[in-house]
C-alpha cells in the first residue's frame, strides 16, 4: 500500500513540473528604449500643437507593448518635447517583429505640415548561445533609408507673419544634446531580457529533487522485496 502511495505521489510530482519547464523557457521580456525629439515650429499664437503618431504591428502575430491590445497603438505628443519612450514587450520564442511609426491625421488641417517620415522598429529575438533567448533592435528611417538612433518628429503650422522663434532654439538645443555621441549602425542589445521566471525555476528544481529521493527509496523497497523473495 505505501508503494503505490508513494509512486503516484511520484507521478503527481513529475508531472506539476513539466509546465513549469514551458513556461520557463518560453516566457522573453524585452524592454526597447527609444530616444525622441519632437519639434513644433509656428508664428501663430494659441495654435493647436497637439499631434498623434501611430505604432502598428507590421508583423502578423506581433506582440503589442505591456498595457497596449489591438493592432495599433496612438502616442500623443504635444509642442515642444523631448525624452525617451521605453516599450517593454514579451515574447514566446524567436523570430522577427516589425513595428511602424507614421503620423495618424484623419481630419488635416489647413496650413499644417505634418511629419513626412515614417519609422520601422525591427525586434530579432534569438536563440542565446548558452541557451534562453536574447533580443537585438534596428530603428529604421524609411525616408532616408538609414539606420537611426532616435526618432525625429517636426510639425509645423506657419503663415509667414512672424519667425518661429521657440523652434530655433529647440533645433540648438537638440544638436547639443546629441553632440559628441558617436555613429553606430543603429542596431542596438534590447535593454533587459528576461527569460522565464526565476520562482517556477526554483520550485521545479524542489520538485525533481524529491521526485529523485522518492524514485531512489521505491528502487531500495522493489530489491529488498526482491531479495526476501529469494531466501
Amino acid at each position: 500500500m505505501m508503494k503505490r502511495l508513494l509512486a503516484a505521489l511520484l507521478a503527481a510530482l513529475c508531472l506539476s513540473a513539466l509546465p513549469l519547464t514551458v513556461l520557463g523557457a518560453n516566457a522573453t521580456e524585452v524592454t526597447v528604449v527609444l530616444p525622441y525629439y519632437h519639434v513644433w515650429k509656428t508664428d501663430v499664437p494659441n495654435a493647436d500643437d497637439r499631434f498623434t503618431y501611430r505604432w502598428t504591428a507590421e508583423t502578423q502575430g506581433a506582440p503589442m507593448p505591456s498595457g497596449k491590445t489591438g493592432k495599433y497603438w496612438d502616442w500623443h505628443l504635444r509642442g515642444n518635447t523631448e525624452g525617451k519612450l521605453a516599450l517593454t514587450y514579451t515574447f514566446t520564442g524567436p523570430g522577427t517583429y516589425s513595428y511602424r511609426l507614421a503620423a495618424y491625421v484623419p481630419q488635416p488641417k489647413k496650413g499644417y505640415s505634418y511629419e513626412p517620415r515614417t519609422f520601422l522598429l525591427t525586434i530579432a529575438v534569438l536563440n542565446a548561445p548558452g541557451g534562453g533567448l536574447r533580443a537585438e533592435w534596428v530603428l529604421l528611417n524609411e525616408r532616408s533609408g538609414k539606420k537611426v538612433d532616435q526618432i525625429d518628429l517636426d510639425p509645423s503650422y506657419v503663415t509667414g507673419r512672424k519667425s518661429g522663434d521657440d523652434h530655433e532654439e529647440h533645433k540648438k538645443k537638440r544638436k547639443k544634446a546629441t553632440a559628441g555621441t558617436s555613429s553606430t549602425s543603429g542596431k542596438r542589445t534590447a535593454q533587459s531580457v528576461k527569460t522565464g521566471d526565476e520562482t517556477r525555476i526554483q520550485s521545479m528544481i524542489v520538485v525533481l529533487s524529491v521526485s529523485g529521493v522518492l524514485m531512489l527509496y521505491l528502487l531500495y523497497e522493489e530489491l529488498h522485496e526482491r531479495r526476501g523473495s529469494k531466501k
